[in-house]
């Protein structure tokens, strides 16, 4: 079967608009949505809506309005921005998904929350009497694009509006639109849920070394958030052979990212010019000799493992725990 190029579908639409439609715009978080509005402003007039009722607590969540609406009250675009804010009902989510708390980051409690803020965003599309409707989830490399895109078909035929997918290929800009239109430069956070009936994380190996300024940041960090993980020395408590082996092999990350290269003991040892002629079990071998060797800070979580710290990185692993 020939894959749908919707950005070619996308910029062939907008190119031949004679007139300036109305799209109605779901939109999962200030981020996402920066490039996207930015991009299809030159076309359409564009009403915002947030609804997310996945979102918790109620304190993160008006956060994430105030920024929403910030975004738009500062933009300059040639096409009207609007924002319309959705009902905040969390337990309307809860309701949902009940049955699926068990559910991993990807799996049917995603459809689900999917399913519930496309149909509200087509519902008042169709209502508000919009020539279009859409979301900014699609172009999240966190969500599952090809589901978005069979849900919001689905409900586009429901209620007899037509949909405008969007390409993932525009998260690519995301951080540049936020960054210019909003002077930032800190982390951004995307979309996130706190399933119902779970607590807000899990815990999770933190392998450190205390003498290292990067890890008393993450430190810092991780205890700022209020969240439990388990504190490793990792000279005193090096990860073995048998424990790397299996958290390199579920990072899909090459082994060079485990090595301290910045390190004393990294120079010491002239690794960047030996490592490239030593076999794979050679390297693990020596990774597991040294704890001043490993990459730190160290973060494993279910199904992550992270050698270093960048706190964008860090946020949404530990959101989605």
């Amino acid at each position: 079967m020939n894959q749908i190029n919707y950005q070619k579908k996308l910029d062939a639409f907008l190119a031949g608009l004679e007139s300036v439609p109305h799209l109605f715009l779901h939109s999962c978080c200030a981020p996402c949505s920066s490039y996207v509005l930015e991009y299809l402003s030159q076309y359409m007039e564009i009403t915002v809506f947030y609804y997310n009722p996945n979102i918790s607590p109620k304190e993160e969540y008006r956060t994430r309005v105030q920024e929403q609406k910030r975004l738009v009250g500062t933009m300059e675009t040639i096409c009207p921005i609007h924002f319309v804010e959705g009902n905040y009902n969390p337990e309307y989510f809860y309701m949902a998904v009940k049955g699926h708390e068990e559910d991993k980051e990807g799996q049917e409690r995603c459809f689900i929350c999917y399913k519930l803020r496309l149909e509200e965003a087509a519902r008042m599309a169709k209502e508000g009497g919009y020539d279009y409707f859409t979301t900014t989830l699609s172009i999240s490399p966190l969500k599952n694009a090809a589901k978005l895109n069979e849900i919001g078909r689905q409900l586009a035929q429901e209620y007899n509006i037509y949909i405008q997918i969007l390409k993932r290929r525009m998260a690519i800009n995301v951080r540049l639109s936020y960054q210019k239109n909003m002077g930032y430069t800190g982390k951004i956070i995307v979309d996130v849920c706190i399933p119902a009936g779970k607590g807000r994380r899990k815990k999770m190996l933190f392998i450190e070394y205390p003498k290292c300024s990067t890890c008393q940041k993450a430190k810092k960090w991780l205890d700022n958030q209020k969240i439990s993980y388990e504190d490793r020395n990792s000279v005193e408590n090096n990860p073995t052979k048998e424990e790397l082996k299996k958290w390199i092999a579920e990072s899909g990350l090459p082994i060079k990212r485990f090595f301290n290269t910045s390190g004393i003991k990294y120079k010491e040892l002239d690794l960047k010019d030996k490592l490239a002629s030593m076999s794979e079990e050679e390297q693990i071998d020596l990774l597991a000799s040294d704890g001043m060797l490993v990459k730190r800070p160290l973060l494993v979580a279910k199904g992550v493992i992270c050698p270093g710290f960048k706190e964008e990185i860090w946020a949404q692993i530990v959101e989605e725990k």
